[in-house]
């Protein structure tokens, strides 16, 4: 079963809502946009799993997505485990065209594509540190020893894999591609026969993980050394995403496209939360969904039956939980 499902983290959310939001005249527009590409790329690589994973028997696994852990001394994060009561299973994945060389002498995975040739830190070797972090991480919760295994996973069917080492034949469940999943799990669970644990017991362990998981929450704006000043304000149109939208008798027109919403100020204000801030006030409300009425901005945030504290001038509206939701 998919105890922790596949979903964007909150991270890559964030970046998400800095390129929809980022003035295309800024002088870093183009790199942010590719830094998206990337990240969203590494996501769906990892969301294609899914479909493979789902052959094996839902009620024998219990499948996580995207967890991050604190081993005792670091923090380590996996883009997916797969328990069963055979061992626990590290896959990393890999959203890589062309053909990939995992030079093992070397420590460096190379990749060549339409004639570019480029090198990354050697994934068996992330893997490797992974493995025993989350040893560490069993250890430091008092949770039973499972033997960990690690597959780095190539998401493409059509990317070609070449392993230059003497004994090529050995990195056959250690480098796959996405389609073997199924196998190479079942093949890596013979190796730890008979059962190392139960099923009542990988259960009770779940809640440990979902526990622990940290999502790693940044201040985006000042990580990446931009001004709010670069942020474009306003209510983005859900059907064309033109920006701003403007407020007409209770609903939000578009007047590029003509279309109008009621409750188009919500994703703005989620869109605040990941750049900004979990809180807000009336004033900020006001200067972020570009509305002249205090009385309005008041009733739009009342509407929205999230937390609040402080009174009058000072009360703050926890939006946050918008995204929680």
């Amino acid at each position: 079963m998919f105890v922790k499902p596949f979903q964007k983290s909150y991270s890559l959310l964030q970046l998400e809502v800095l390129v929809k939001r980022l003035m295309a005249s800024h002088e870093q527009f183009s790199e942010f946009q590719d830094i998206y590409k990337n990240r969203m790329a590494g996501y769906k690589g990892e969301f294609s799993t899914k479909y493979p994973l789902s052959f094996l028997p839902k009620d024998d696994y219990f499948i996580f997505h995207n967890l991050r852990l604190f081993d005792g001394s670091h923090y380590f994060q996996l883009d997916i485990l797969v328990l069963s009561i055979h061992t626990a299973i590290i896959l990393e994945v890999k959203n890589m065209a062309g053909t990939l060389i995992f030079d093992i002498p070397s420590h460096q995975l190379i990749q060549i594509n339409r004639d570019a040739k480029k090198a990354f830190q050697d994934p068996l070797v992330q893997v490797d540190r992974q493995t025993n972090q989350l040893e560490k991480f069993l250890l430091y919760h008092s949770l039973p020893k499972i033997p960990v295994e690690s597959v780095v996973v190539i998401s493409s069917p059509s990317t070609i894999i070449k392993i230059n080492h003497e004994h090529p034949a050995s990195f056959e469940n250690k480098i796959i591609h996405a389609v073997r999943l199924p196998q190479t799990i079942s093949s890596l669970e013979k190796k730890h026969n008979p059962q190392i644990t139960t099923l009542n017991t990988i259960a009770a362990m779940s809640p440990i993980f979902l526990e622990n998981h940290s999502e790693l929450k940044q201040d985006i704006l000042t990580k990446s050394n931009l001004s709010s000043k670069v942020i474009k304000k306003g209510v983005i149109c859900p059907k064309c995403s033109a920006i701003p939208m403007s407020r007409k008798r209770g609903f939000w027109l578009c007047l590029s496209c003509k279309a109008s919403y009621q409750d188009a100020h919500i994703n703005a204000l989620k869109d605040y939360v990941y750049l900004f801030d979990p809180y807000i006030s009336n004033q900020k409300a006001r200067e972020f969904l570009m509305l002249s009425s205090e009385s309005a901005t008041r009733n739009l945030l009342t509407s929205l039956n999230v937390p609040r504290i402080g009174e009058r001038k000072g009360r703050l509206y926890k939006i946050g939980t918008l995204i929680d939701n």
